[in-house]
């Protein structure tokens, strides 16, 4: 039997962010949008391309397995998609808190598309627009998707930081 060592090593730590991403986008794509039919927004499909970017870092960093600083390089890299995803989960539960009447929904209006967009990108924009930012379709536990997400968010922020805030003398396994 082998024994865990504490602190996880780098490797371990980057290969459960790995997990964590996984297992989220799989819940998505398979439960959230397959099995329960909701639509994913602009804001919601923008979260699950930052959930796949920590989760690509995390696998390549578990993967490669590089030194202190190599690890760092990747912890940080980790910790700007995190935060990016804070940012992006921030503004939708921003939006929903926000009445829908008055916001019309996250997508760009119409006018704003004719005036600054050439005619086909305004098209593809429109068309591909899914859900309702500001509508909260599903809760769990009494939370939106986009408070879970935010919540998501901060926890592999700080598990990245803490893995870019090693010191030398701690497992490297």
């Amino acid at each position: 039997m082998t024994r865990m060592s504490f602190p996880p090593s780098h490797r371990r730590v980057h290969l459960a962010v790995f997990l964590i991403c996984a297992a989220s986008l799989l819940i998505a794509f398979f439960f959230m949008e397959r099995r329960l039919g909701l639509e994913p927004c602009p804001l919601c499909v923008i979260d699950r391309v930052l959930v796949a970017a920590v989760a690509l870092v995390a696998l390549v960093a578990a993967a490669h397995n590089p030194g202190i600083g190599g690890q760092r390089v990747y912890a940080g890299v980790g910790c700007v998609f995190g935060v990016l995803g804070v940012i992006a989960s921030a503004r939708h539960i921003w939006l929903q808190r926000r009445a829908a009447e008055s916001l019309g929904g996250c997508a760009p209006e119409l006018e704003y598309l004719i005036s600054n967009l050439p005619f086909l990108e305004g098209l593809f924009v429109v068309f591909n627009s899914g859900g309702d930012c500001t509508e909260v379709a599903w809760t769990f536990a009494g939370l939106s998707i986009p408070q879970q997400t935010l919540l998501l968010f901060a926890a592999l922020t700080a598990l990245s930081l803490s893995a870019a805030l090693r010191r030398r003398g701690d497992s490297l396994r």
